[in-house]
Order: C-alpha cells, then structure tokens, then sequence
C-alpha cells in the first residue's frame, strides 16, 4: 500500500524520488490509521497531501 500511495503522489506532481522523505510520511499514515490513532505533525503540507489520498486522522502539533 506504501508504493501505491507514493506512486498516486508522484503522478500527481506531489513527490519528487530525489527527495524521498515523504516515505517516511505515507508510512507514518498507514500505520496511524491501521491502528485507529491520529498523526500529530509540524510537517502539515505532506501530510495534506497525502491525505488527498488516504482518508486518515491528523492534527499539527503546538510548538510553543
């Protein structure tokens, strides 16, 4: 399911391979929602992006 979601993401212009890090992302994703947890981030537009795929819960992160 991870390649599938970054193959989506890459042909919608959204992931670049020469800067994987978004990998990191869509894994992070997959495993929250397989569990029923919610992502909290800093890194809110990937996760934006990604959810334009994957239907899942997220909230950012308050960094004082």
């Amino acid at each position: 399911m991870i390649g599938q979601v970054c193959q989506k993401l890459r042909s919608l212009e959204r992931f670049n391979p020469a800067h994987p890090r978004i990998y990191n992302d869509v894994s992070i994703t997959l495993f929250a929602r397989q569990i029923g947890a919610a992502v909290v981030m800093e890194n809110r537009v990937d996760f934006e992006e990604i959810r334009k795929i994957v239907d899942f819960e997220f909230r950012e992160a308050i960094v004082p």
